[in-house]
C-alpha cells in the first residue's frame, strides 16, 4: 500500500509542477534556470487584405493594391528593408523600396498602390523583405478585351 500512495503523491507533484510551469511566473523561473528557452523569434509577412487582391484586371490601366503587413515576433524592435516589384513576362521592375521599423511583438502596415499597365497575359506584384528573406506575391490576369503584345 505504501508504493501506491507514493506513486499518487509523485503524480500529483508532477501535475502541480506542469501547471505552475504554464503560468508567467513558472515560465520565468524555468527560463532563468535554463530549463526552457525563449520562444524562437520570427517575422511574418502578409498582404493586409488578401481577399481584395484582383484575380483579373479589366482595363488597360489598373490601380493595384499592395498593402502589406510586417509582424515582428522577437524580443526587440527591428528595422526591415522591403521592396515592391512588378513581375511580367519573366522581368522584374522595381516599383518601390523602403524601410520600416517594427516594435517587439508588433505589426506595421505599409500602404502602397501602383498604376499598372495591363496589356495582355499576367502581371504579378511581389513584396520582398531582404533580411530575413521573405516574399509574398499575387498574380492577376489581364482580361482587357483588346489584348496587345507586351
Amino acid at each position: 500500500m505504501g508504493r501506491f500512495w507514493s506513486s499518487v503523491v509523485a503524480g500529483g507533484f508532477v501535475l502541480a509542477m506542469v501547471g505552475f510551469a504554464q503560468t508567467s511566473a513558472g515560465s520565468a523561473i524555468l527560463r532563468d534556470t535554463g530549463v526552457s528557452g525563449r520562444p524562437p523569434a520570427y517575422t511574418a509577412l502578409s498582404f493586409a487584405a488578401p481577399r481584395y487582391l484582383p484575380p483579373q484586371l479589366y482595363s488597360r490601366e489598373a490601380l493595384l493594391p499592395a498593402d502589406f503587413v510586417i509582424t515582428n515576433h522577437s524580443s526587440a524592435a527591428r528595422q526591415f528593408e522591403w521592396q515592391v516589384v512588378e513581375m511580367r513576362n519573366g522581368r522584374d521592375r522595381l516599383l518601390a523600396r523602403g524601410r520600416t521599423v517594427v516594435g517587439s511583438g508588433a505589426a506595421a502596415t505599409v500602404s502602397r498602390s501602383f498604376l499598372a499597365s495591363c496589356v495582355g497575359g499576367k502581371i504579378g506584384i511581389s513584396v520582398r523583405l531582404t533580411a530575413p528573406r521573405e516574399t509574398i506575391e499575387f498574380w492577376s490576369t489581364c482580361a482587357t478585351g483588346r489584348e496587345a503584345a507586351p
